[in-house]
């Protein structure tokens, strides 16, 4: 199975979306942590659930967590990426740049200087998740597309977002996965309607 561009599944926790989306050809699976969690028990659950995948790229997901809590889950090796909030600063985060994902929420501090400030802040970086591509003129993605990889959460209008990724060169679609209500038991309709558009 391939795709025509690449896509990172977030927020998985639990094997029937890390098959699926592994048999898809889904290019990164995320896993999310938190400070506050049992987190012994999530890495527990991580780790049996990439035991049963391969070749996908496995990302850890955090938010604005403290940055000792991150570098002790990177100590661990589970993860060939991690993904950050906008807000934090990578330079205590003891990890190679090209393997920071960093993604843009929303811009609650958001003016005119913004994109040029964050293209200086992150400018080793590879890949950048716009979590909404709206809150952007065309000219700041452009912008944006020259210096990262970029992915974009899709919206229902799938039309628009396949425009989107052909005029400003996106690399391809940021996706996320759902609960199991039981074991064997699942709903991929989040993941597959988007995926079920983009197969080669």
């Amino acid at each position: 199975m391939s795709l025509k561009y690449f896509v990172k599944v977030g927020n998985v926790n639990n094997l029937s979306d890390a098959r699926y989306c592994s048999a898809m050809g889904v290019n990164q699976l995320g896993f999310k942590l938190n400070d506050f969690d049992n987190n012994s028990s999530i890495i527990d659950n991580i780790k049996e659930i990439i035991g049963w995948i391969n070749g996908v790229d496995t990302v850890g997901e955090f938010d604005n967590n403290n940055v000792e809590f991150i570098n002790s889950i990177i100590k661990i090796e589970l993860f060939d990426f991690i993904q950050l909030n906008h807000k934090i600063s990578i330079n205590d985060v003891n990890i190679d740049p090209k393997r920071i994902i960093i993604s843009i929420k929303h811009i609650d501090e958001f003016n005119e200087f913004f994109v040029d400030n964050f293209i200086k802040k992150f400018s080793k970086i590879s890949y950048l998740i716009i979590e909404n591509v709206e809150l952007f003129t065309s000219i700041q993605l452009y912008k944006f597309s020259k210096n990262f990889k970029i992915l974009i959460n899709p919206t229902l209008n799938f039309i628009k977002n396949e425009n989107l990724i052909n005029k400003y060169s996106f690399l391809g679609f940021n996706l996320f996965g759902s609960d199991e209500r039981k074991a064997g038991f699942k709903d991929y309709n989040s993941i597959s309607d988007t995926l079920d558009l983009i197969q080669n």
